[in-house]
């Protein structure tokens, strides 16, 4: 029998498999009484509000059986195999001299109070974020501390303005977006140091609450079944779980929610005829004294499991012999004003002789919690609701879960589009030029230009073969986007 071997405060003893996974035993603590503490957020100024909530006595009996145990999958080939390995310039590479700026999960735990405020995403392996661990928007303002408040010198990738700039930390703030290496931290003594990975800025990415720098170090994706036959957290059950969902936060001022794709483990092998599974975007709320996950649905489907998208295909799935559900929104989602997501997915069974969906999880974290902060209700990522409620109250740790997160993982595209007022604008091989209220379109292949309100709302659409016009002087004034159907975006004032 083969041991899979774990970090410290992890015990594995394979008991088996199940589509491609193997069953280890991860350590999990859950206090017997939860107060839920509610964390009030405006913009990115954290402060601490609270209500009393008796969780374990809302929680039915047969919901708090625990887990059998989360079920490993195996990394997609060159995705989460590779280990972290620091740059080969470093002269201690085990010896880690500064931190990462904060990202934006368990977003209950982050203390920082002052400018700059966490802003960066954490990246999936996904091939359209070029490598990177961290994403965050053009002019986004990113915080490097030393570990021992030692001063030293900073060398700043893509920001020259920053290279030889001393001191115990440096804020950076990236104005050109790209993907660059994080900074070189020399010390007094000739140490240096580079953190490992990448920092994406500005466009299209692909984020999640796990931290996919190494495998069965900071992350491991799988799946948690039930004991008894009770079916899956996430997925088909007979625990009275409904639906589940992650809460995001982002640090996207302009920019907007592409879409969504929800990984499984494996592609499902049965269901009953018509059966359909629905992923939703909300918009959540947080107020002095609530908290309200599913405050206004922005946009969903349901996806036939006959759509479900096997591995193997051109689609990207981040472990092998997985499965993609893929949310096509009907327009973009402005991001706007909409800090705060909820995604969840629900309309799965409960009969497991009938249907065997169930979704990724990432089940190994890197998360550590002091008891206190259990109560935290935004100290967790992922969620679950029961067939009578409306809201995701009940963390995922209070189904043996654990910390664990579902790879429900959104696309996000920042704002840092060329914009035009009376100029012509350039994106390639997508052109726009303006005389008054006339918009003149060009491009070098074929293309069709759609224009969307800020609101996401479709206004036009139009077919550009070299040259096209359109007359916007019958549109109310405002802030626009045209977008080509090869992607190419300009923003513009009418």
């Amino acid at each position: 029998m083969n041991i899979i071997s774990l970090p410290p405060k992890v015990t594995a003893a394979p008991r088996g498999t199940h589509s491609g996974c193997t069953e280890v035993t991860l350590g999990r603590s859950t206090p017997n009484t939860i107060t839920l503490t509610l964390l009030h957020m405006t913009r990115f100024t954290l402060s601490i509000s609270a209500i009393a909530l008796a969780l374990t006595a809302l929680v039915p009996a047969t919901a708090q059986t625990a887990t059998a145990g989360p079920q490993l999958c195996e990394p997609a080939d060159g995705t989460g195999n590779a280990t972290a390995q620091a740059p080969a310039g470093n002269t201690r590479a085990d010896e880690a001299l500064y931190k990462l700026p904060d990202p934006l999960r368990n977003i209950g735990l982050l203390k920082n109070q002052e400018p700059p405020y966490p802003c960066a995403s954490l990246c999936t392996r996904n091939p359209m974020n070029e490598g990177a661990y961290l994403w965050a928007p053009k002019g986004a303002k990113l915080r490097y501390t030393t570990l021992n408040n030692e001063s030293g010198t900073w060398t700043v990738p893509g920001e020259p303005d920053y290279d030889g700039t001393r001191g115990a930390e440096v804020v950076v703030q990236y104005l050109t977006p790209g993907v660059y290496e994080f900074p070189t931290l020399t010390m007094a003594d000739g140490r240096t140091y580079q953190a490992p990975g990448k920092v994406k800025i500005g466009g299209r990415a692909e984020i999640s609450h796990a931290d996919t720098r190494e495998w069965l170090t900071t992350y491991a994706l799988g799946q948690f079944p039930f004991d008894q036959d009770g079916g899956w957290l996430g997925g088909t059950n007979n625990r009275q779980i409904k639906g589940v969902g992650n809460f995001y936060m982002h640090g996207v001022e302009e920019g907007f929610l592409d879409g969504v794709n929800v990984y499984l483990p494996s592609l499902p092998t049965r269901w009953e005829e018509g059966a359909k599974i629905r992923v939703r975007v909300w918009m959540s709320m947080i107020t002095e004294d609530a908290l309200l996950f599913t405050y206004l649905p922005l946009d969903g489907d349901y996806i036939a499991f006959e759509d479900i998208i096997a591995d193997g295909g051109e689609e990207w799935v981040p472990v092998k012999g997985g499965a993609v559900m893929k949310l096509k929104l009907s327009s973009p989602i402005d991001l706007y004003g909409k800090q705060y997501l909820f995604i969840d997915v629900d309309s799965f069974g409960e009969d497991m002789s009938k249907e065997d969906f169930r979704l990724l999880m990432d089940v190994q974290p890197n998360i550590s919690m002091e008891i206190e902060d259990y109560s935290n209700l935004l100290s967790h990522n992922s969620f679950v609701r029961f067939g009578n409620e409306q809201d995701y109250l009940r963390p995922v740790n209070i189904f043996g879960g654990g910390f664990s997160s579902f790879m429900i993982c959104p696309v996000f595209r920042s704002g840092e589009y060329v914009g035009i007022d009376g100029i012509a604008a350039d994106e390639g091989n997508f052109t726009v030029e303006r005389e008054g209220q006339l918009l003149i379109l060009g491009s070098t292949t074929p293309c069709t230009a759609t224009l969307y309100g800020m609101d996401g709302r479709r206004v036009a659409q139009l077919r550009v073969d070299g040259r096209a016009e359109y007359d916007a002087s019958g549109l109310p004034h405002g802030i626009y986007l045209l977008r080509s159907s090869a992607g190419k975006t300009v923003k513009l004032a009418l």
